[in-house]
């Protein structure tokens, strides 16, 4: 989906989630459920528990976060690079409103069969400066241009280093 620049390199961000249970379904839905049934922060799995714990209105069932009242469930804190959050989807779902700092999506978790909705969202920025990230894009562009054009011209394997440069400065920085 995109890579960053290594965790160590990353500020973390200030992140507020807010779910918003509806308290409502569509008309196919037999109920108003919401399951959370995973929360990670930078790869890393919370415990759900510890998530909605104080929260009026969810309360853990079979190790997952369970609501199905109109209520929010808000949570703020730092993250480095992402967030992720899986919902379970089956018969008795109901609407869900989630909130990621900027990001919104009103989201029916309706399904005929059992499945999950997984919201994975990268963290704007990551936290590091994206103005420097794309100069430096800029340059490795550069030497590879150099690269290949040499290695057109010179007949060599040097258009191969031009190409790993590329593909390094590409993959590690600037598909945010």
């Amino acid at each position: 989906m995109m890579a960053l620049l290594p965790g160590n390199q990353h500020v973390p961000e200030q992140t507020t989630v807010r779910i918003s249970v509806q308290g409502k379904h569509s008309n196919t839905s037999k109920g108003n459920e919401v399951w959370l049934t995973e929360w990670q922060l930078d790869g890393e799995n919370q415990s759900l528990g510890t998530v909605i714990e104080n929260k009026p209105g969810w309360r853990m069932i079979y190790d997952r976060a369970f609501a199905a009242t109109a209520n929010d469930l808000i949570w703020t804190g730092k993250v480095k690079n992402k967030i992720e959050l899986k919902f379970l989807k089956h018969p008795w779902s109901g609407l869900v409103k989630v909130s990621i700092n900027e990001f919104n999506e009103e989201i029916d978790l309706y399904s005929e069969q059992d499945s999950e909705y997984i919201i994975s969202l990268p963290i704007k920025g990551g936290g590091h400066n994206n103005k420097c990230c794309a100069m430096v894009c800029i340059v490795y562009m550069r030497i590879y241009i150099c690269c290949l054009l040499a290695g057109i011209f010179a007949s060599c394997s040097f258009s191969g280093v031009g190409y790993v440069l590329y593909s390094f400065s590409f993959f590690g920085c600037c598909s945010l």
